[in-house]
């Protein structure tokens, strides 16, 4: 099923089509629902296609990712509030919110300015965007991957509305990835298409695309694009209860290392644009042959913490389907050489600064168990 896409697609269909003649999603039973929604989001996420069940809408303070309104005062903020209204109306206890919400607010320092909007006459996204939206999505991640902490997994097996909360707040956040993955893969066959057109065309002498604000751009939808393909992969290997197959664990890191090798084609020049503040990927010519290449550190919008963060889940997905199905040794290495390359770019040697380096970012304890015995490994013994 998940092999081909056409067939995928019919079975998408075909399920439709059977809640529908059953009276629609709301007539199901939570579980049923959840069951149901996940086999599609399971398929979408293998074909980046949208899904079209939507998720049961997380509980206050967190709002809906697909349907507060960008004046309302759920999405003013991307953090869970605390006030008296929203605690008395949420499920989690006040202390995880208090929690939850330092704990993004650090990871919401790190993320770079969103996408400008697309140019007339596209039509904007619909719902949140750029960086609003990936900042929802990161804050669930971080109170997912905190619900299920050792610290406060008991608490949530002895409370039902608490667990099930959490399992609407993953299933909203995940919801909102595939329509947004979907979305820029659509938009990818259209931009590919018009540079087909393009090569038709003798040129035009009144567009110059290669300005500091056409390259500053570029480098912010690319840094939007890893972002979010790096918190698909993390949600799916480090936070789902449904295995992933191999297939699509090829298809996530194959996706978020295009994506960040996709940097190299930005064109974004150090200090242009403003970009000198962080980091992205660019290529370096091996040999002076253009068939032979490798990415290296250049100027970006990401600070070295958030690419940091990015490399470790490549490296933790990879290392996952090679301990679940064998294989995948390219990926596990090319991975963990961007993690020793950044760590030399940015000038970090000691051992537990590197590991701090994604602190500020989503992670279980599974995935900074791994994380720092990575950096305690064979290949990061020039740490101190």
């Amino acid at each position: 099923m998940y092999l081909d896409e056409a067939t995928a697609i019919s079975h998408l269909r075909g399920g439709h089509e059977l809640i529908r003649l059953r009276g629609g999603a709301d007539t199901l039973e939570r579980l049923v629902r959840r069951v149901i929604s996940w086999c599609e989001y399971h398929s979408c996420a293998a074909h980046q296609l949208r899904p079209m069940l939507a998720p049961i809408p997380p509980p206050a303070p967190w709002g809906s990712s697909r349907s507060s309104p960008p004046s309302s005062p759920s999405s003013s903020s991307s953090t869970p509030t605390t006030t008296t209204t929203s605690s008395r109306l949420s499920p989690f206890p006040t202390a995880f919110v208090s929690l939850v919400s330092a704990a993004h607010a650090r990871t919401a320092a790190h993320l770079p300015p969103p996408p400008p909007p697309p140019p007339p006459p596209a039509p904007a996204p619909a719902g949140p965007t750029g960086n609003h939206l990936l900042s929802r999505i990161f804050a669930a991640l971080t109170l997912v991957g905190t619900a299920i902490s050792a610290a406060w997994q008991p608490a949530f097996q002895a409370y039902s509305p608490a667990k099930e909360a959490a399992a609407a707040v993953l299933d909203d956040a995940l919801y909102a990835v595939l329509v947004e993955v979907a979305r820029l893969h659509d938009d990818g066959r259209i931009h590919d298409d018009d540079d087909d057109d393009d090569d038709d065309d003798d040129g035009d002498d009144g567009v110059v695309d290669g300005t500091a604000a056409a390259a500053a751009a570029a480098a912010q939808q690319w840094a939007h694009a890893v972002l979010l393909h790096a918190a698909h992969a993390y949600l799916w290997a480090a936070l789902s209860d449904l295995p992933a197959s191999p297939h699509m664990h090829d298809a996530f890191l194959s996706r978020l290392r295009g994506a960040l090798e996709a940097g190299a084609a930005r064109e974004a020049h150090p200090g242009g644009g403003g970009l000198s503040a962080g980091w992205m990927w660019r290529p370096s010519w091996v040999g002076g042959s253009g068939n032979n290449s490798k990415a290296i550190v250049a100027a970006g919008p990401m600070d070295a913490e958030t690419l940091m963060w990015v490399l470790a889940v490549g490296w933790f997905l990879a290392d996952k389907r090679r301990a679940m199905y064998g294989g995948g040794e390219e990926m596990v290495g090319w991975f963990g050489d961007r993690v020793e390359e950044l760590l030399g770019v940015v000038g970090v040697c000691e051992r537990e600064s590197a590991v701090g380096m994604v602190r500020d970012f989503p992670g279980t304890d599974g995935f900074r168990v791994k994380w720092r015995a990575l950096l305690r490994g064979e290949r990061f013994c020039w740490l101190s």
